[in-house]
């Protein structure tokens, strides 16, 4: 390809997923480290060489994983970068899904609730409600929060 060094291939593109948009944000910051691209590798990552905080402390930078398992205990299914509050004290977070980027929020102290009583959305929908869903399944952000970790290079 023109502008390549002989011999040199580009090296493949991975589609823009929760774990891409997150590791592209963490490699602009400094951050040096390998995984496979998923969010559990991103999980591993940044779980073992980074520190865990509340997620009622996070602040703007830091990851926040959830678990979107059936069964409710395998973190790391899923992944946002934490932007601030929301009014209402809500976690806001950057993620990507569906193909899009999206701006969300996620309440760990108001799991099941959607909105508070202002009408102000306080848990975003991270898995969409489907007729067969057993009974018990997990659809906000809020009930599916399982780690916020705070990375510095």
């Amino acid at each position: 390809a023109q502008g390549q060094a002989k011999g040199r291939k580009s090296p493949p593109k991975r589609p823009m997923n929760a774990a891409t948009l997150v590791e592209s944000s963490l490699r602009d910051r400094g951050l040096r480290f390998g995984t496979d691209g998923t969010v559990k590798a991103l999980y591993s990552y940044a779980t073992q060489s980074h520190e865990r905080v509340n997620a009622q402390e996070a602040r703007p930078g830091d990851l926040v994983f959830f678990d979107t398992s059936r069964s409710g205990n395998q973190c790391g299914g899923h992944v946002g970068l934490v932007q601030g509050f929301a009014p209402g004290g809500a976690l806001r977070f950057r993620e990507r899904r569906d193909g899009e980027e999206r701006s969300s929020v996620a309440d760990p102290l108001r799991p099941g609730q959607r909105r508070d009583e202002d009408g102000r959305v306080v848990n975003t929908f991270i898995r969409p409600r489907k007729p067969n869903d057993p009974p018990g399944t997990r659809y906000y952000a809020g009930q599916m929060v399982c780690a916020v970790v705070r990375v510095t290079p």
